[in-house]
């Protein structure tokens, strides 16, 4: 794999050239790839994440067997080998996310072609771009983005000024960013956050105030919507053991699948039913 692109560093963001994400953080949150991989079979977990800093999420997936790779803006991490950049150096990559790119598998005979993902992840990066970068951004995630893929992100609303400069150049709320992934073709999907609960890559402590979005291409319904709407009254109504996140893929889902509580079992099956009823009412409707 190789991404292909004309600005392979964003040497005019202010994160390049006053950068402190892109060299402090190294985030994995492993109760979140739990959830992401009950929610998605191993064969479908396929994530590029937008912004990855030091990598440390890409390499928790393809410790779970997933497929991953990461792009950077900046070269900091890569020129230092900075936390992941000394361990996956072949599934990290630099390139400026709001210029065209492109994430491709090199054959024998050096053909290329286009890699989707079926996830693509953006953890406290669509905020230190401008407002007139971010069609570039919705550009290069349409282009990438598998058929009834997702698209994952967390966004702060606060300002950030670090020695004078200005980090965050877009600051709004979150009814304005889901109003204008929308203009760009997007729709959010405001139920898969009950489903995620508290458990994200990046929010609460180590990104105070921030908010998620779970979007995908306006006209295509969520992944898995039956699967994941079964799991969510369970997610809700106990805690994962933040252990079975270490676990492998495969492992986890047999775990998950067995943690059914007795006492919830008769809640759960009558949820069930008029789950079934409402999909199927919705896919009668057309």
């Amino acid at each position: 794999m190789r991404v292909v692109t004309q600005k392979p560093v964003a040497y005019d963001s202010p994160d390049h050239m006053q950068p402190r994400g892109t060299i402090l953080d190294n985030n994995v949150n492993l109760a979140f790839n739990a959830k992401l991989c009950w929610w998605m079979s191993t064969a479908q977990m396929r994530v590029l994440d937008l912004g990855c800093a030091g990598g440390g999420f890409v390499k928790s997936i393809l410790d779970h067997g997933g497929l991953a790779i990461g792009i950077e803006g900046c070269d900091r991490s890569k020129l230092a080998e900075r936390a992941e950049w000394a361990t996956i150096p072949d599934r990290l990559f630099t390139a400026d996310i709001t210029e065209p790119f492109r994430v491709v598998e090199v054959a024998e005979d050096g053909t290329q072609r286009l890699l989707p993902f079926t996830v693509i992840t953006a953890w406290e990066v669509l905020e230190h771009l401008r407002k007139d970068q971010l069609a570039g951004v919705a550009r290069n995630i349409t282009e990438h983005l598998a058929p009834h893929g997702v698209a994952i992100m967390s966004i702060s609303p606060n300002e950030e000024i670090i020695d004078g400069v200005r980090l965050h150049q877009t600051v709004e709320s979150k009814g304005w960013w889901v109003a204008k992934f929308s203009e760009l073709g997007f729709e959010h999907h405001e139920a898969v956050l009950k489903y995620f609960g508290d458990d994200w890559v990046r929010g609460g402590e180590n990104a105070p105030g921030s908010f998620h979005l779970v979007m995908t291409r306006r006209s295509e319904p969520l992944p898995n919507e039956l699967r994941l709407l079964r799991l969510t009254p369970l997610v809700r109504c106990w805690d994962l053991p933040r252990w079975v996140g270490a676990m492998s893929l495969r492992k986890g889902r047999k775990i998950a699948h067995k943690l059914k509580p007795a006492r919830l079992k008769r809640s759960y099956d009558k949820r069930m039913r008029a789950v079934s009823k409402w999909l199927a009412r919705r896919r009668a409707a057309g």
